[in-house]
């Protein structure tokens, strides 16, 4: 942003000593300080969309508030170079003449403030987007070390889960298991595309399974990581995990945070 400011300057100063409005010719200083002083409210423009996709992001809150603040910087801004003008120009700030002025300098005015909006929502996209490729990365990371460590069987000791499918009771190895889901008091198991029911709640269980294999991915289902087959980001920042068995899996954006914290990779909250 500062490049385009002091960019924006040097050519805004050379037209101006090229076409002076008057008949007397702007010296190299003037004109650099003139053009200064004229885009010189864009700096805060610019920082005020920052801040407004700081904090609120490029949602759809974020994104009303730059149309206000976009609207309200052309008309700051036409009435602001306006006004630097007829002073460098050694003219009376007569209101009439300023309007006139501010007015036939309103649609340059708002031609910027609309390219230093959109500037910043380029350039948070990007950003968006590169942290989410790098979390994703991250994440396959932890797919594939805990298929290593579902191999290997490290962690707590080996857990076996007296598994209920209809009047039959018999245990399992949760390494088997693709995922769990509540139930009420009761925990649904799912592996090789059968079902079984564990009477335990979700939570009791979790502490009991090894946290390189398993993660809550929603406040009602585990996953096993290691049989997860692929990854993908959502829009609204959430994961989609692909399982061997072929069913999807979602991975909501609060749990996706957990995940990464656990992993010692924090991603971006907010937006």
């Amino acid at each position: 942003m500062i490049y385009a400011y002091f960019a924006t300057i040097v050519s805004a100063a050379w037209f101006i000593r090229q076409d002076p409005p008057s008949d007397d010719p702007v010296g190299l200083i003037r004109s650099l300080l003139w053009s200064g002083a004229s885009f010189f409210v864009w700096l805060p423009t610019g920082l005020l969309v920052w801040f407004i996709l700081r904090t609120l992001g490029p949602g759809p809150r974020g994104l009303l508030a730059l149309s206000v603040s976009t609207l309200l910087a052309a008309a700051s801004g036409s009435l602001w170079s306006s006004a630097v003008g007829l002073q460098f120009a050694d003219r009376s700030l007569a209101f009439d003449d300023w309007g006139a002025r501010a007015i036939a300098h309103a649609p340059v005015a708002l031609l910027l403030s609309t390219a230093v909006t959109l500037v910043g929502l380029a350039a948070t996209h990007r950003d968006r987007s590169f942290r989410a490729r790098r979390e994703i990365e991250h994440l396959r990371s932890a797919l594939a070390a805990a298929k290593v460590a579902s191999k290997a069987g490290t962690g707590p000791e080996p857990v076996r889960l007296l598994v209920a499918v209809g009047r039959r009771r018999f245990t399992l190895d949760p390494n088997d298991v693709e995922r769990f889901a509540s139930a009420a008091n009761y925990v649904v198991v799912h592996w090789s595309d059968r079902e079984g029911l564990i009477r335990e709640t979700l939570s009791a269980l979790e502490e009991r399974l090894d946290p390189n294999v398993f993660a809550r991915c929603h406040r009602s289902t585990i996953v096993n990581l290691a049989r997860a087959r692929e990854v993908l980001p959502l829009a609204d920042g959430a994961w989609r995990l692909t399982m061997i068995s072929g069913a999807d899996v979602i991975v909501s954006r609060s749990y996706r945070e957990q995940i990464l914290k656990r992993l010692g990779r924090p991603g971006m909250i907010g937006g």
